[in-house]
């Protein structure tokens, strides 16, 4: 047993983050909820045949650790070890696998709803591994055979989340734990009454760490949008990206209604350009507490891997109380991606490197190949932003070049 409370840090049900939560619920009218959430300690325990777990708490950095080893989830029954703390009705939890230390690539760690503690259990997750990318692996019937719905590119480190609504599950990702990626949404008859915590699975000897991890056993959103409005205020969003990079975006919106939007009630930034979302952002979570009454403004301000495939895509976005949209949508932007392959082809073309058209910007390149010369009427110079650097023994050159976008 973990001398640990339900909330971490200003979520501690404790001494003045108590008085804070309690009068941040009543300015929000859902201090009554509380009365579902009781306060003890969370729990540890082995699942399922001949497992070999453990699992502290590590005061000193607030983070959980667990240990297992020789086995995994198998079909119909699970095997692993479970940090886990009991809860009713809605809720959510959330947690960054800050490491996750194995042997092979088979070992799975983060966040879970159980309706028992026994291995054939109906239960949901939302698990992220070391190079296999993330899953949500669901049971919905006792007994019977898991499923799994898998999400690559997302690896550990990350931030994991699984939020209850009714018996609708979603589970979701995150490589900073702010702009979140959807793994699947399920309908999974559960009773109210669940354990819901921190679960590993693996069938070798591995070791996962927890940290930031919080669980809202609260109401979410509203039954409509009334009283719910936005203005769309500003952004940057990038005007090309790499092919699977990763660029900083900001969108600020303003509350220009009468209620008030917060963490705690499932308010969002959420995506609505494409269907399906080709970029790695499905919704961009308020800061934890945070309460933004009529006037008010808020910077959502996030990391965005592009797609793998060059083209243009497009991004916006509009606020939603997780279960419906409302307000004003961002400025709708599309956003060129750029293959580096056919970029580094095109290194030698004059027409590439033309600077007749008016818009430029800088592209930043890494490539091995040095001796990348211009070719035709094009002259490369430093006052053009263009730069290529040195590089030896497996050293990559930096090169930075004009970069003309369609007209």
């Amino acid at each position: 047993m973990f001398n640990k409370p339900l909330l971490k840090n200003a979520l501690s049900l404790t001494g003045f983050a108590c008085v804070l939560l309690i009068a941040v619920l009543s300015r929000l009218g859902l201090a009554e909820s509380l009365d579902n959430a009781p306060v003890e300690v969370f729990k540890e325990i082995s699942i399922g045949d001949s497992v070999d777990g453990d699992s502290i708490y590590r005061a000193e950095s607030d983070s959980f650790e667990s240990t297992v080893n020789g086995v995994n989830l198998d079909p119909t029954k699970d095997n692993l070890q479970y940090i886990y703390y009991r809860v009713v009705g809605d809720s959510s939890i959330e947690a960054q696998v800050s490491s996750l230390i194995n042997e092979n690539e088979a070992s799975f760690a983060g966040v879970m709803y159980r309706e028992s503690l026994a291995p054939g259990s109906v239960m949901v997750s939302s698990l992220t591994s070391r190079s296999m990318g993330s899953t949500s692996i669901f049971r919905k019937i006792v007994g019977e055979a898991r499923q799994t719905k898998a999400l690559s590119g997302y690896n550990a480190p990350a931030y994991v989340r699984l939020v209850r609504k009714g018996d609708i599950f979603s589970s979701y990702v995150s490589l900073d734990g702010m702009g979140w990626k959807l793994i699947a949404t399920e309908k999974i008859p559960m009773s109210e009454n669940v354990y819901i915590g921190l679960a590993l699975s693996a069938d070798v000897e591995s070791l996962a760490s927890y940290d930031d991890v919080q669980i809202f056993p609260l109401d979410f959103g509203k039954s409509d949008t009334e009283g719910l409005d936005a203005g769309f205020q500003e952004q940057s969003v990038p005007s090309f990206m790499l092919s699977s990079g990763v660029e900083n975006v900001r969108i600020t919106m303003k509350n220009t209604g009468e209620e008030p939007w917060s963490n705690l009630e499932g308010y969002s930034l959420t995506y609505i350009g494409d269907n399906p979302n080709p970029w790695s952002v499905d919704e961009v979570s308020l800061s934890p507490l945070s309460i933004l009454e009529k006037g008010d403004t808020y910077t959502f301000d996030f990391d965005l891997k592009a797609p793998a495939e060059a083209g243009s895509y497009p991004v916006e976005f509009r606020m939603s109380d997780g279960e419906a949209f409302f307000g004003q949508a961002s400025e709708r932007k599309y956003v060129n991606i750029v293959d580096i392959e056919s970029v580094a082809a095109s290194l030698h073309s004059s027409e590439f490197l033309s600077s007749s058209s008016s818009r430029f910007e800088s592209l930043v390149l890494s490539r091995q190949d040095k001796g990348a010369q211009s070719n035709g009427a094009t002259t490369w110079h430093t006052e053009d932003k263009v730069r290529v650097g040195g590089s030896g023994n497996g050293v990559d050159a930096a090169m930075v070049i004009p970069f003309a976008l369609p007209a």
